[in-house]
Parts: structure tokens; sequence; C-alpha cells
């Protein structure tokens, strides 16, 4: 029975490697085809699948892929929810990801990392929801690191939000004084609001 048991595992192991690869090389009909030939996949089969169809940008079937995850019985991890929140980057789906996101702690008892918060201010630095990004920051177990406050300086460039800008600088100076890219953000923030008064 070991022998019998250590074969499927191995064969699990060789598909779900399968559907990541063929997933992450955007052949995401292979890596369904692979996914579809499973027998009970298990949640990192699952995983994968939803992290090809973000790759992709596909919304509607990283959605559709999750819902029948869940109907599955397949608790999701951080890793799928991830995937899921990146898919929604690009897209505008703003309200979805919120709803995703909340979801995480509410249903299914997992606090967010970093890169969860991280994908969130992200999408709504985008949106120009900066309302929405205080709320996320607001809500942090610990405090935004660079990537994230140079990625929100330059949502407030995009949007000139100046205000937000310059509690954001702070926040940048305190962790990193001497790191360029937000004394460059910073200015373009500066000139680009300027621009504008003048127009």
């Amino acid at each position: 029975f070991s022998t019998i048991s250590s074969w499927q595992d191995a064969s699990r192991l060789f598909a779900n490697t399968l559907v990541h690869a063929y997933g992450t090389c955007a052949c995401m009909k292979e890596a369904q085809s692979v996914f579809d030939g499973l027998f009970e996949p298990d949640v990192v089969a699952w995983s994968a699948c939803i992290a090809g169809y973000s790759q992709e940008g596909n919304c509607s079937l990283c959605l559709e892929t999750f819902s029948r995850m869940l109907c599955a019985g397949i608790q999701p991890d951080r890793v799928v929810f991830l995937s899921l929140l990146s898919a929604f980057r690009h897209s505008g789906l703003i309200r979805t990801a919120l709803d995703i996101f909340g979801s995480m702690g509410r249903l299914h008892n997992l606090n967010p990392a970093l890169k969860h918060y991280a994908v969130m201010i992200d999408l709504l630095g985008r949106a120009g929801d900066l309302k929405g990004v205080k709320m996320i920051l607001s809500g942090m177990p610990k405090q935004a690191d660079m990537n994230i406050l140079l990625g929100l300086l330059g949502a407030c460039r995009t949007h000139g939000n100046l205000e937000m800008g310059k509690l954001v600088f702070r926040d940048a100076l305190h962790l990193q004084p001497l790191d360029a890219s937000a004394y460059v953000l910073m200015s373009n923030l500066y000139a680009h609001t300027s621009i504008q008064e003048g127009e």
C-alpha cells in the first residue's frame, strides 16, 4: 500500500507541476487539460490553475475556477488569494477585489499577508481611490514596506494628490532616508501639481 501511495503522490506532484508550468508559459488550454484529468485535485493544483488564469489577466476564469474549488470543498490558502487579487490589478474590478480580500478573514479564517495588502493598495492606487488606500493602510498589521510606499507615491503623482503624497513621502524617508527613488517621485509630484495649478 505504501508503494501505491508513493506512486500516487509522485503522480499528483508531476501533474501539479505540469499545470503550473503550462500556466507560467501562458498555455492555459494545456494546463486546464492536465488539471481536468486529475482525480480530486488538491489545493496546489487549484492554486496553479488560478495562478495561470491570473497571469493572463482572465478575471472571469479566475473567479469561475475559485468558485468550483469552493464547491469541491477545498479550503483556499493565501497563495490562491494572492493569485485572485493579482488578476484584478489591471482590471478595474475594485468592488470584487475588495469582496475577495475581505472574505479571507471573514469566511476562510486567513489573515492577509503584506503581499495581499500590497496588491490591494496598488489596485486602488491605480484607480485613484486614495480614500480606499487609506482604509487598507489603516488595517495593515505592520508598516508598509518601501515597495508599497513607492508605488503609492507614483499613484499620488498620477492622480495629483499632493496631500497624501507628502504623508507617503514622510513614511518613505523614515524607512530609507537615502533612497533616491522617493525624492524623484516626490519631485515629479510637485512638478505635476504645479502644472495643474497653472492651467
